[in-house]
């Protein structure tokens, strides 16, 4: 793979020079590489000058030693509405564990002409995981599917060796069982991989599992594979072509003439379903983000915010890269002006604003679930304590919206510095407990100064 010596110029949105350096540029991506409009990877090198990059290019949150970062055309979502997958990492970060990609978007000017807008991402290698993850063994292992002619897993960085030892016991060894479920579980990093198929599935990506999946781990006692999040645009997507597409089918499937899930993309998923502590953990879990990390009215909001972020720039942008037909699934053409690029946000308002009474009625059908039932928490003061349902810490301490009956729930009060917990007012559970519903719950967790 070509790389070509560049230098850089960066400057913030008030026009100040944040940096400027020699570098490396590298065309990024597979696919989405035959846009017009080319994905760029930056790399800050010792033989530049610059071994890593002199700015924190997305504030606070930026790593200390980055030494790369992508200049994204938007990749399935080029001249769409260009901040796709930047919406869906903007949803996660700082709300749940799982590896994710800040976003910010610039404008690019290359060799001094305009270049359009492009989303400035972290680059998914080995710097990503270490700067996220230090640990000091110096052996790490990423795994990623390879769907492109050759359809397999494997190492983009060390070896195969510990998950090839993972899915040897897996093979031999069913995860009904708790003893062989524990076992697995000191491999992966169970809490990561539900968020992490959560999102998948919410999303409705259908680039995935069989692309776009990467995961890792250190080779030492203490770490577990995790998950990461990347290239998840492919995904809400509400149109008569995939009015039937149920992720859930997609994502389970095994020799489909509907779905071409590719049994090796999908084995640890379908292996893991197979135990009653992961899957009813995963089906409670979606069903409280469904009410709150990706709640519509939240969602809209952040929609509504990352367009905002950009307007003002879409029609120049489009007078570059408009009405041009893509050269990679789905094979749309960029939106010709403003007007097409706000329907093509309306159609993922849309998806939104229906996603969550669909994905209900497909978890009820496709894991013979009963029924839903209401359940509204809320803390008598704010100020006194919390609650954290499912492991998620409900925002301004309430809850409000349908879990599935007769499976687990669980939930804590939990009360702030100089308070304690009390009771539940409308029922005798204890300050951490597990529910298992037939009827609407209504609960209020009461909390006291501490005299």
């Amino acid at each position: 793979e070509w790389e070509r010596p560049i230098h850089v110029e960066y400057f913030d949105s008030n026009g100040e020079v944040g940096f400027e350096m020699d570098a490396g540029v590298r065309i990024h991506g597979r696919s989405t590489r035959n846009h017009a409009q080319k994905t760029l990877a930056i790399f800050a090198r010792e033989k530049y000058g610059t071994p890593s990059i002199p700015y924190k290019l997305f504030g606070e949150r930026s790593a200390d030693n980055m030494n790369s970062f992508l200049l994204r055309n938007g990749g399935n979502d080029w001249g769409r509405t260009m901040f796709l997958d930047g919406l869906i990492h903007s949803l996660l970060i700082d709300k749940v564990d799982i590896d994710a990609q800040l976003y910010q978007p610039s404008i690019v000017f290359l060799n001094g002409e305009y270049w359009g807008i492009h989303n400035i991402r972290e680059k998914i290698n080995e710097h990503y995981v270490k700067n996220k993850h230090p640990n000091d063994s110096s052996k790490l292992d990423i795994i990623e599917a390879v769907s492109l002619g050759v359809d397999k897993l494997e190492a983009c960085y060390g070896s195969m060796d510990e998950y090839n030892e993972m899915i040897e016991f897996i093979e031999h060894n069913e995860l009904s069982i708790k003893e062989n479920y524990d076992s697995v579980k000191q491999w992966i990093d169970i809490n990561e991989f539900i968020n992490y198929v959560a999102t998948q599935v919410y999303i409705c990506n259908k680039d995935w599992p069989n692309s776009n999946m990467k995961f890792w781990k250190y080779r030492d006692e203490s770490s577990k594979w995790r998950w990461i999040l990347y290239d998840t645009e492919f995904s809400f997507i509400e149109s008569n072509k995939f009015a039937q597409f149920n992720m859930l089918e997609h994502i389970f499937a095994e020799n489909s003439e509907l779905y071409t899930t590719l049994p090796w993309a999908n084995y640890i998923v379908r292996k893991l379903f197979e135990n009653d502590e992961f899957k009813f953990e995963f089906i409670q879990r979606l069903a409280v983000y469904l009410n709150t990390l990706f709640a519509s009215d939240r969602v809209l909001h952040v929609i509504d915010s990352l367009k905002t972020n950009i307007e003002s720039e879409v029609a120049r942008n489009l007078t570059k890269w408009g009405g041009i037909k893509q050269r990679a699934i789905p094979f749309f053409l960029t939106s010709k002006n403003t007007t097409e690029w706000e329907g093509n946000i309306n159609h993922i308002k849309k998806f939104v604003e229906n996603r969550a009474g669909v994905l209900r009625e497909n978890m009820l059908t496709y894991f013979k679930l009963k029924d839903t039932v209401s359940l509204k928490l809320k803390v008598n003061d704010r100020k006194a304590g919390s609650i954290v349902l499912m492991g998620y810490p409900l925002e301004e301490g309430q809850f409000e919206g349908f879990v599935f009956t007769d499976l687990p729930i669980r939930m804590e009060a939990i009360p702030n510095e100089g308070y304690e917990f009390v009771k539940w007012n409308g029922g005798e559970e204890e300050q951490q407990c597990v529910l298992y519903l037939q009827e609407d719950k209504k609960l209020t967790a009461i909390f006291r100064k501490i005299k």
